[in-house]
């Protein structure tokens, strides 16, 4: 076991010596006034802790990003959550009046906690001991094309605690804190955008397109066809959904598998070479 996660950290910052530098900052939520935001440094609650924020991050993680960031905290780690992970624009910034874990409490955002828990649509797993309870600076690398967010502590290799994230939305990197006057600093960012294969966009194409049930009928190979599938699937579409200007029936099936015909052919070219 302590061979793969030997292994498992020589990939991963050999993944991370290759991204190109990067700057981005935190955002100021005009209706949040828990956090104070200037640049790259966020001051959260600063005269008393009424509830739990959060901010988000400049950058936006694709499923063709891979990003590193670091946070450096600060101050001791203390209060009921802190946390660290990524999030929808549909993610919260604020819960009023209440502590709780507010990265990762629904399907919009996924985080870890400083008492070393991840949480993701309100469910936590342990992921092991505590973070360091002083000066700890945690790394985070989001990998879209793998679907992954990787976590480090103070330059080690921490866990890989999310291996499904849903890449079809949009994300953005995030901290949550209950804790009064706690600060974060957001450093050492690097980034790179990672072209997509051809057939793997005709094929996105083809799924925002199409209503799942018209797909079994593509002049595809039935392997397409099954990822055709298994995209709705993940973006738990329903067999039945059809499309704006879309009736149900074979006709309009053909009629729609004509119209995108030259995606069709891309697709299978791409598969052949």
């Amino acid at each position: 076991m302590q061979r793969y996660f030997d292994e498992e950290e020589i990939r991963l910052r050999e993944q991370i010596s290759e991204l190109l530098a990067d700057e981005w900052s935190w955002v100021k939520d005009p209706h949040n006034y828990e956090v104070v935001v200037h640049q790259r440094r966020a001051f959260f609650h600063p005269v008393y802790a009424f509830g739990t924020a959060a901010v988000k991050g400049e950058k936006k993680l694709t499923g063709n990003t891979v990003a590193y960031w670091e946070i450096d905290i600060r101050q001791q780690l203390y209060g009921t959550s802190l946390m660290f992970g990524i999030g929808t624009l549909k993610a919260d910034n604020l819960a009023r009046c209440t502590f709780i874990d507010l990265i990762g409490k629904d399907e919009h955002s996924y985080g870890i906690t400083h008492l070393g828990t991840a949480i993701h649509a309100g469910v936590s797993i342990k992921i092991g001991k505590k973070l360091h309870p002083s000066r700890c600076i945690i790394g985070l690398l989001f990998d879209g094309p793998r679907k992954t967010l990787t976590y480090f502590e103070n330059g080690k290799f921490l866990c890989t605690p999310f291996t499904e994230i849903d890449t079809s939305r949009d994300y953005y990197p995030m901290v949550a804190s209950t804790a009064q006057q706690s600060q974060f600093y957001v450093m050492n960012q690097k980034t790179i955008h990672i072209v997509r294969p051809l057939a793997d966009l005709a094929l996105s194409k083809l799924a925002d397109t199409l209503p799942p049930q018209a797909t079994i009928s593509l002049p595809l190979p039935k392997n397409l066809i099954n990822q055709l599938l298994h995209i709705n699937r993940k973006r738990k579409r329903p067999f039945s959904d059809l499309p704006p200007g879309y009736q149900k029936s074979n006709k309009n099936t053909v009629a729609y598998a004509d119209t995108l015909r030259p995606i069709i052919e891309i697709i299978c070219d791409q598969v052949k070479r």
